[in-house]
């Protein structure tokens, strides 16, 4: 079985380099430094290394209209890490996937998504 085979931890990002570091949803109506999280998150990626990202890019339309709950966009958030020639972008893309509420309607939504490598 594959999860046998990984070895699963969790690191504050000031502790060293990692060779998968993954943000996934890292959003908030409370404020923060999002920007400057996800720069050490790309300066937590060793060499040879990885980092994904996934975040929300909509919401469903019961959740309020967009502009009351603005979504990062791809191009917001590649910029926002600022990465140099020694990164590799494998998949920088906005992707759809089926929304089920708790009560059981749904909707199409979108997420973020990033992956890229040090060289």
């Amino acid at each position: 079985m594959m999860a046998r085979r990984i070895d699963w931890q969790r690191h504050d990002l000031a502790e060293g380099a990692f060779d998968l570091v993954t943000a996934a949803y890292l959003q908030s109506p409370v404020a923060f430094p999002r920007a400057a999280v996800l720069r050490r998150a790309v300066g937590a990626v060793a060499d040879g290394g990885r980092l994904l990202i996934v975040e929300h890019a909509s919401g469903p339309p019961w959740a309020g209209p967009p502009e009351e709950r603005p979504f990062p966009t791809l191009e917001g958030t590649l910029a926002a890490l600022e990465l140099d020639a020694a990164w590799t972008i494998h998949v920088a893309e906005v992707v759809e996937r089926l929304h089920t509420a708790s009560e059981g309607q749904t909707a199409t939504v979108t997420d973020n998504l990033i992956f890229v490598a040090r060289r």
